[in-house]
């Protein structure tokens, strides 16, 4: 089942790169060579990004290639407690975001408010970017659990 996840949140994420490249460069030659203007990609690019910051977020997590709080080193010499220091920072960081973008998107739901120029609902938008950033709270929850019940270095694969 991780690995299905893990696969789909892989191709999700390059979806919605190619997704980007698509709109963006299909704009560009509209509007200078065809001289039509379309402001959709622009808005649905935006969101695309931020979906694929924090999915990214999550994937990167997952393979171990995420950046360390490097001065944590200096204090604390364990690598073991760099480490799990460094991820409850980090998960706490990303419940209060998770917070954040719970709050705005039932807000946004409540006034079924919609986007200018796509009419999407907005809600959706933070649905989405919602589910990333519980991706990685759940993963680095996990690595937490792990630090604490186990005597090794967290593994998340």
């Amino acid at each position: 089942m991780k690995k299905i996840y893990d696969k789909l949140e892989y191709y999700s994420i390059l979806f919605a790169a190619v997704a980007i490249i698509v709109f963006v460069f299909s704009s560009i030659v509209l509007r200078y060579v065809f001289n039509i203007v379309l402001s959709w990609p622009d808005e649905l690019s935006r969101y695309l990004q931020l979906y694929i910051v924090w999915m990214g977020a999550s994937a990167s997590f997952t393979r171990k290639r995420v950046l360390k709080i490097d001065f944590l080193h200096m204090v604390i010499k364990n690598e073991r407690g760099v480490n799990f220091l460094a991820d409850v920072i980090t998960l706490l960081g990303t419940i209060i975001l998770f917070v954040s973008i719970y709050q705005f998107t039932y807000n946004k739901f409540q006034i079924m408010e919609t986007s200018m120029i796509i009419g999407i609902p907005i809600w959706i938008v933070g649905l989405a970017i919602g589910l990333s950033v519980l991706s990685l709270a759940i993963k680095l929850s996990m690595s937490v659990i792990r630090y604490l019940f186990k005597r090794g270095i967290a593994d998340t694969s």
